[in-house]
């Protein structure tokens, strides 16, 4: 018997998303009010929604070290499905380049057809902000399959 995976909304991406906002920033964590980083605040998201995403990086001693380059986007392709990045849409995963390498991620929102992001800041937590020069760090987007 197969596992059981539920299909979510656009919406309820982002309001999970926003639920996570002002949880500090800490390396290798992934816990709602108490501390995440990028990739732990992703993880967070897809867990409360019960979605099938990669836990493969968060299965790895020193995750945050495995999760750069090609094997963040390795881990990511196994289970989300890859969208060229002018068709993002609210509630995609964005890959970011931070030192020319994809390191950093974010989720993809709008605020009066603004486009932001909800990621996890190093020194200010989990926030809600304008892409701004994030735009031009875009690697690539991801979509979970289990949308509706």
């Amino acid at each position: 018997m197969g596992t059981l995976f539920f299909m979510v909304t656009r919406k309820e991406i982002i309001t999970e998303a926003r639920e996570w906002i002002g949880t500090p920033y800490v390396t290798s964590q992934r816990c709602k009010h108490a501390g995440c980083d990028c990739v732990g605040l992703f993880w967070g998201i897809t867990n409360e929604l019960e979605l099938n995403v990669s836990k493969d990086l968060l299965l790895q001693p020193n995750y945050e070290r495995f999760a750069f380059g090609d094997s963040l986007l390795k881990a990511l392709r196994k289970y989300m499905d890859e969208v060229p990045v002018p068709e993002r849409r609210e509630g995609d995963l964005l890959v970011l380049r931070v030192g020319g390498v994809p390191t950093h991620v974010g989720i993809l929102s709008f605020i009066e057809a603004r486009e932001c992001m909800v990621h996890a800041d190093t020194k200010r937590g989990v926030i809600e902000t304008p892409l701004g020069h994030w735009r031009n760090k875009i690697v690539t987007v991801f979509r979970v399959r289990e949308l509706v």
